[in-house]
């Protein structure tokens, strides 16, 4: 009768353990970095990602991102233009995501947990959030979503003989503004000075590149045989970020245009541009190649909405030069993990799904991605942002449907995350 009681309490234990144990991601080995990490970019033109009315071959325009994404093997994506897709995305993926609101622009979704997403202090977060992922063996990434003002961007004026140089660079001095205040931000001049982190920035930038128009794309009679210094590129370069596309590809030729605007036919007249990018910081990342996607692969031949977007996505993949022997200063909440993960493991066996890091109507929140990647509460995250993280204007209307609703607590995958 005893051993059948110590069994019982046994079972009892293992199913008490089964259900509060945070349903987090295991790999092989989690303790060895990766050796590569794919990074996407892409503007999903969110108001068709909302519905779940079917385009091609019964899949929503939604369900072909998906499909896109997954194909891509991308290991974190820089999202614009989510308008309330990023939950019902990120659970199709399995990824743990961090948006500064349920139906904002933005979004940042990662293979890997995520911790200290958040708005910076003065900027506006329909322009720009954070998050920091956490690779296996303790290297960050600090990941920047930027969306810069589509105003001025009329490309097709670049075919116009009458267009001065300085008229058309001049355009981008509403993007400056922002970038400029970006660039002096201190959250990222922390994270650029600190030589264990690396620093992505991609998002749509919503203008060209100096290094597209340039004398050598004059010479082969390329980009109506412009050289145009163009500001925001220009400053991205001057404060130390690689343009990752162009890095890997540095001639520009016609296969190698990497153009994201437009992905549906040509207007007559204009040019395809090149208006959304990857920039990297610091010496752990080498960008090693780079793609642009303008076509769903099960429909090459196909326009919008068999690809379900007017921008195409960019695309690059970075080797990850990482000390083997680096190793951060264990914290409790680290401890917390490695005990945790033991316990997850035989429980549940090393092939979980992440759990979502999300956040709702514009708060923070803690969950088991921040408990395990340095133990940063929400609170020290988010707590000032209702002063500083509003939506600077009305979102376009949306079309909502059962899944366009905001973060569900973890669904389906373990204990449910507390909101705020």
């Amino acid at each position: 009768m005893q051993r059948k009681t110590n069994h019982i309490k046994s079972l009892l234990v293992a199913a008490t353990v089964a259900i509060f144990t945070p349903c987090i991601a295991f790999g092989n080995d989690a303790s060895q970095p990766p050796e590569k990490l794919i990074v996407m970019t892409w503007n999903i033109l969110g108001k068709g990602n909302t519905t779940a009315i079917p385009v091609v071959d019964g899949k929503s325009r939604r369900q072909l991102t998906v499909e896109i994404i997954k194909a891509s093997k991308a290991d974190i994506i820089c999202m614009v233009e989510q308008y309330g897709s990023a939950a019902a995305i990120a659970e199709a993926l399995g990824f743990h995501y961090y948006t500064p609101a349920a139906f904002t622009n933005l979004a940042i979704f990662s293979r890997y947990p995520i911790s200290k997403g958040g708005c910076l202090r003065g900027m506006k977060p329909f322009g720009l959030c954070a998050a920091t992922v956490n690779l296996p063996g303790g290297h960050k990434v600090r990941v920047y979503d930027i969306w810069l003002h589509w105003r001025g961007s009329e490309f097709k004026d670049l075919v116009r003989k009458d267009l001065k140089t300085k008229t058309f660079t001049d355009r981008d001095q509403n993007r400056m503004q922002y970038l400029g205040a970006f660039l002096k931000h201190k959250d990222l001049k922390k994270h650029k000075d600190d030589p264990n982190v690396s620093v992505i920035v991609a998002g749509d930038f919503n203008t060209i590149s100096h290094l597209d128009y340039c004398e050598q794309t004059k010479r082969d009679g390329l980009h109506a045989g412009r050289v145009l210094p163009m500001p925001v590129s220009s400053a991205m370069a001057n404060a130390g970020f690689i343009d990752s596309y162009r890095k890997v590809h540095p001639i520009v030729k016609k296969g190698s245009l990497g153009y994201t605007w437009r992905t549906d036919k040509q207007v007559a007249g204009e040019l395809y541009c090149r208006i959304d990018y990857i920039y990297s910081h610091g010496k752990h990342l080498q960008p090693v190649s780079a793609s642009t996607i303008v076509r769903h692969p099960a429909y090459p031949e196909r326009f919008y909405p068999a690809f379900p977007s007017d921008h195409g996505a960019v695309v690059s993949q970075f080797k990850l030069n990482l000390n083997p022997h680096f190793a951060p200063a264990a914290t409790d909440a680290s401890k917390n993990r490695r005990q945790l993960s033991s316990a997850y493991s035989a429980s549940f066996g090393s092939g979980s799904k992440p759990t979502l890091y999300s956040a709702r109507h514009g708060a923070g929140v803690r969950s088991h991605s921040d408990l395990f990647a340095g133990g940063v509460a929400a609170e020290e995250i988010m707590s000032s942002q209702p002063k500083h993280c509003q939506t600077p204007h009305p979102l376009p209307a949306l079309h909502s449907s059962q899944s366009d609703a905001a973060p569900t607590d973890a669904p389906s995958r373990g204990i449910k995350v507390p909101i705020s």
